[in-house]
């Protein structure tokens, strides 16, 4: 073996099966995947210190799983916003690395590279502010007794 190659670790010969796979095993746990742990709860660390700074407290993680779950919200509305939770919308940066796809990176309105914050609230596309006058209205009508609240990717 060259000596520019700075090998490190056991060597196979002297490996079973199971002491590997152990290894594998220990190495998987240690080591978050990007895109799932780490931003999951940089995420609700964010949604409760903005609820803490609009509503003058933080909900716990397990209050913030709940909600999602609540009855009168629709199944693929808990999906979707799970999947906003964890980072996990195939948008943006999800086709970075798909041979032929790496255009759908971008938004077609704008150009940028879309995000979903992107998406639900900063493009200049004319439809995000008619949407969010849409719901803005729906909201007055049916929270009547509630301010309405400019969203953040946090609130949503």
């Amino acid at each position: 073996v060259p000596a520019r190659w700075k090998l490190t670790g056991a060597r196979l010969q002297g490996l079973t099966l199971k002491q590997i796979y152990k290894h594998i095993l220990k190495r998987k746990m240690k080591i978050p995947t990007i895109g799932t742990v780490i931003p999951t709860r940089e995420r609700i660390k964010s949604i409760q210190q903005e609820f803490k700074s609009l509503m003058g407290y933080a909900p716990t993680e397990q209050q913030i799983w709940r909600a999602n779950r609540k009855h009168p919200i629709r199944h693929r509305i808990t999906e979707f916003l799970w999947m906003l939770l964890h980072n996990k919308l195939r948008i943006g940066v999800f086709f970075a690395h798909i041979p032929d796809w790496e255009q759908r990176q971008m938004c077609h309105h704008c150009g940028e590279i879309e995000t979903a914050s992107h998406l639900l609230l900063e493009c200049t596309n004319p439809l995000i502010k008619t949407i969010w006058g849409y719901i803005k209205t729906l909201w007055e009508r049916m929270y009547p007794m509630h301010n309405w609240v400019e969203p953040t990717i946090n609130i949503i």
